[in-house]
C-alpha cells in the first residue's frame, strides 16, 4: 500500500495500523495492514514493533512441512524462498500496460508468463517460486493455496456448479485462484480476531492458530483441539477409529438435517450442517463404507431424468426383494426430480418391465404404496402407474392358499395327539375352528385363554382388524375336541406361548350352511365383498383337492377318534 494512502486512512480513523505478514511462519508472503479499535497486545509467539506510521507484528511458531500442503509427487524448486503474494487470476489476450516487476523477471519466466496468457504479474513465474515433479514446472494450484491460507482442504471446490466445472475446467481453476487471491490469511487475521474476542477467551498465540489452520471448512472444534494443516479435511479429533457410539451420533446429527421437500444432499464435502437453512446439506463421502449392490445396463437411449428415476425404482425393487433389508432405516440419495410426471413415467416403464420379467403383483403394490408413504407429495400424482397396477390386478388372479378340507384338519389334529405333539394339534385345531390369522396364533399366550365348562374364550388383543378401531377382539372355542385338547395343553404347559399356523375353516362353515353374516363375525372380516371372493374361490378350489386312497384311508382312521364340527 502506498504510504500516503496508509497515512490518510490512519488520520481519519485516528489509529495506527498493524502490519501482518505470515511469511514469519508460513512459506509465502502476504503483507496486509489492519486498523482495529482494540488496543493490540503481545501474545505468545507474537511481538509488536513500533515503526514509522504503523505497528509491525512479528510471529514465531513451528512452520509447516511441504507434505502438508503440496500435491504428492511435487516439490518446491527453492524451499528457502518465500512464495509471492497470491493474487487474482485474470486471463488476458495482451499483457497489461505496466506489468509489475517485468524488468526484474528473467526471460524464461517471461516465457512462462506469456504461455499462461498473462494471468499473474510476470515476477510470479520466476523459477524459485515454481513447483516441479522433475519434468515440468508449475505454480501453486488453487487447492494448495487454500490449504496454505488456512481455509481447509477443498474450501473453494464448489464455487461453480458441477455442469459448469465440467464444461470449462480452466475457467473453474481461474475462479478458485481469484477467490483465494481476494482473501485474508487465517494466521494473520485469526490473531486479529483473537484480539477482538479477548472478553470471551484468552488471547491466542501464533502456534495455537497454526495448529488450527487445518480445520475443515465450516468445522468447529472443542477448546484445546488440534487440527494441523494437511491435504485432507481435519475436524479436531485425534483418534482415527471411531466408536459405534460416535457413528450413531453422527447418523443422528445428519438425520436432523433431513428435508422431505426435496433439498439436495451433497456427499462430497464436510461443511457445517445447517438443518434450519434451505441450502444444500452436505456430508463427507469418506465417512461411509460404500459398495455396489446392483448394476443395470440400459438397452435403449433415454433422457437422463428418466434413467435416474428408473435407477431409483430399481433400488426400491432391490430392497423389496430382500427381506433382510426390510425394517431398517435407509437414506436413498437421488438426483433432483423436476416434476411428478417424470416420476410417473419412469414408474410406469418399470411396471411394464416388471410385467415382462414375471415379477409378482405384490412387489408392484409394495413399491407404489411405499413411495406414497415415504414421499407423501406424490400421492394422487402417479395416475398412470396406478392405472397399470389396477389393470394388472384384473388380469392376474391373486395367489391364495387352497382351503384345507375338514376331514384332513380333524385327521391332522388326531395324528398330533396320538404322536405326543399336543401343542401342534391345538394350534391346528384353534386355527381351523376359530378362523385365526397366523399372527394371531403366534401371539397367543396362556393368560389369553379363559376356560369354562362348555366353551373357551380367546383374547386376541389388537388384531389386524382391531387396530383400525383401537379395540381388543375375542373369539369363542366351542368344538368339543379342540376344547378338550386345549384344556389338556394348558394343564401341562400353563405358562408357555402357543404358536401355530392359519388354516382356512371358513369354507367348511359355508359348506355346512352357516350364514355368511356369522362367518364374517367369527372371521372378523371388515369387507363383505372381500370375504365373498375368498369364500367362493375356496369352494371352487375345494372341488379340485384330491387325496390318494392311502391318504383317505389314514385320514378316516384318525377321524374315527375326532371329527370337526361346523360350530
Amino acid at each position: 500500500m502506498d504510504p500516503d494512502a496508509r497515512d490518510e486512512i490512519s488520520s481519519v480513523l485516528e489509529v495506527l495500523p498493524l502490519r501482518l505478514d505470515p511469511a514469519d511462519v508460513l512459506p509465502y508472503s502476504r503483507p496486509r495492514f489492519a486498523w482495529i479499535s482494540e488496543e493490540p497486545s503481545r501474545t505468545e509467539g507474537c511481538e509488536l514493533v513500533q515503526r514509522e506510521g504503523f505497528v509491525e507484528v512479528t510471529m514465531t511458531a513451528t512452520g509447516v512441512a511441504e507434505a502438508q500442503w503440496i500435491q504428492p509427487g511435487w516439490n518446491r524448486v527453492d524451499p528457502s524462498c518465500p512464495l509471492p503474494t497470491f493474487m487474482k487470476s485474470i486471463k488476458r489476450e495482451q499483457p497489461p500496460p505496466v506489468p509489475a516487476g517485468l524488468r526484474r523477471t528473467p526471460w524464461d519466466a517471461q516465457g512462462r508468463w506469456a504461455d499462461d496468457e498473462f494471468r499473474f504479474p510476470p515476477y510470479q513465474y520466476k523459477e524459485q517460486f515454481m513447483l516441479t515433479d522433475d519434468t515440468v514446472l508449475r505454480y501453486v494450484s488453487s487447492g494448495e493455496r487454500e490449504i496454505l491460507m488456512g481455509f481447509g482442504a477443498q474450501h473453494t471446490r464448489f464455487c461453480f456448479p458441477a455442469s459448469e466445472t465440467k464444461k470449462n475446467p480452466v475457467r473453474y481453476e481461474d475462479e478458485r485462484l481469484s477467490l483465494i487471491g481476494d482473501s485474508f490469511c487465517m494466521l494473520s487475521f485469526g490473531w486479529v480476531a483473537g484480539l477482538l474476542c479477548r472478553a470471551a477467551r484468552t488471547l491466542a498465540g501464533a502456534q495455537e492458530i497454526v495448529d488450527l489452520m487445518g480445520l475443515a471448512p465450516g468445522a468447529c472444534s472443542r477448546a484445546g483441539a488440534s487440527a494441523p494443516m494437511e491435504r485432507w479435511k481435519h475436524y479436531g479429533f485425534e483418534g482415527k477409529d471411531d466408536s459405534p457410539q460416535d457413528a450413531e451420533f453422527l447418523v443422528n446429527k445428519l438425520a436432523l438435517g433431513a428435508n422431505h421437500t426435496g433439498s439436495d444432499v451433497r456427499i462430497t464435502t464436510g461443511e457445517l450442517m445447517t438443518p434450519s437453512k434451505s441450502v444444500r446439506q452436505s456430508t463427507e463421502a469418506i465417512w461411509w463404507s460404500w459398495k455396489q449392490v446392483f448394476s443395470k445396463k440400459w438397452q435403449f437411449q433415454h433422457h437422463i431424468n428418466a434413467l435416474e428415476m428408473r435407477a431409483l425404482l430399481l433400488g426400491l425393487q432391490w430392497r423389496a426383494q430382500r427381506p433382510g433389508h426390510l425394517g431398517k432405516k435407509v437414506v436413498h440419495l437421488v438426483d433432483g426430480v423436476r416434476s411428478f410426471s417424470e416420476v410417473d413415467g419412469a414408474l410406469s416403464d418399470w411396471i411394464d418391465l416388471a410385467w415382462g420379467q414375471g415379477l409378482p403383483l405384490g412387489t408392484i403394490g409394495d413399491a407404489l404404496s411405499g413411495m406414497q408413504h415415504l414421499w407423501p407429495q406424490c400421492r394422487r400424482q402417479l395416475h398412470h402407474s396406478w392405472r397399470l397396477f389396477r389393470a394388472w390386478r384384473k388380469i392376474e388372479p391373486p395367489c391364495r392358499a387352497p382351503p384345507l378340507p375338514a376331514r384332513l384338519a380333524s385327521a391332522f389334529l388326531a395324528w398330533c395327539i396320538f404322536h405326543d405333539e399336543l401343542a401342534l394339534g391345538v394350534m391346528v385345531g384353534l386355527g381351523f375352528h376359530c378362523l385365526l390369522r397366523t399372527g394371531e396364533l403366534l401371539a397367543l399366550r396362556a393368560e389369553d385363554v379363559h376356560l369354562s365348562e362348555k366353551a373357551a374364550i380367546l383374547n386376541l388383543r389388537l388384531t389386524k382388524s382391531g387396530r383400525r378401531v383401537n379395540a381388543f377382539e375375542a373369539v369363542t372355542v366351542s368344538d368339543r375336541g379342540v376344547l378338550a385338547a386345549l384344556r389338556t395343553l394348558l394343564q401341562i404347559r400353563e405358562s408357555q406361548h402357543v404358536a401355530g399356523l392359519l388354516w382356512p375353516h371358513s369354507t367348511f362353515l359355508l359348506q355346512h350352511g352357516v350364514s355368511l353374516e356369522q362367518i364374517l363375525l367369527r372371521g372378523r372380516w371388515q369387507s363383505l365383498s372381500t370375504a365373498r371372493i375368498y369364500l367362493q374361490d375356496g369352494l371352487a378350489t375345494l372341488a379340485s383337492v384330491k387325496c390318494s386312497p392311502e391318504t383317505e384311508a389314514k385320514a378316516a382312521s384318525y377321524n374315527s377318534s375326532f371329527t370337526a364340527t361346523p360350530w
